[in-house]
């Protein structure tokens, strides 16, 4: 069963590799930058909600040091905290400047694999690129 998934599995991708291959330039570059977003997604998702927690903890952690600072015994829900760590800085709140970067990333990104494609990356090269072997 294992050999002949692995057979199934070998002959799709050489079809993906020709069917590569037969795009034309215009096509690459919108592969290309469909193929960037759907494979930087799941890396920015966890590295959003990273950055959410951070947010979180950090705040949390510097106000609970100021209270203990000023002797005041008042704390905060952790929604409040929530709401108070995400407050805009510079007019531009974090989950909007994170999502913006992330854009440009992207963006960036697929400008250059697409030089590559308009430059003549050779079909072995552009295979690779694509996921064969």
């Amino acid at each position: 069963m294992a050999k002949e998934l692995s057979k199934i599995n070998e002959i799709n991708v050489k079809k993906r590799k020709m069917m590569y291959l037969s795009m034309g330039t215009t096509d690459m570059e919108l592969y290309l930058q469909s193929l960037m977003g759907l494979m930087m997604l799941p890396m920015a998702n966890n590295a959003f909600q990273l950055m959410e927690k951070t947010l979180l903890y950090e705040f949390r952690d510097e106000y609970q040091r100021q209270l203990d600072d000023l002797g005041i015994d008042k704390p905060l829900s952790t929604a409040k905290m929530q709401e108070l760590s995400h407050q805009a800085f510079d007019n531009k709140k974090p989950v909007n400047a994170f999502w913006q970067s992330f854009d440009k990333i992207l963006a960036n990104l697929s400008i250059e694999l697409i030089k590559a494609v308009q430059q003549g990356v050779s079909a072995k090269d552009w295979a690779k690129i694509v996921g064969g072997r």
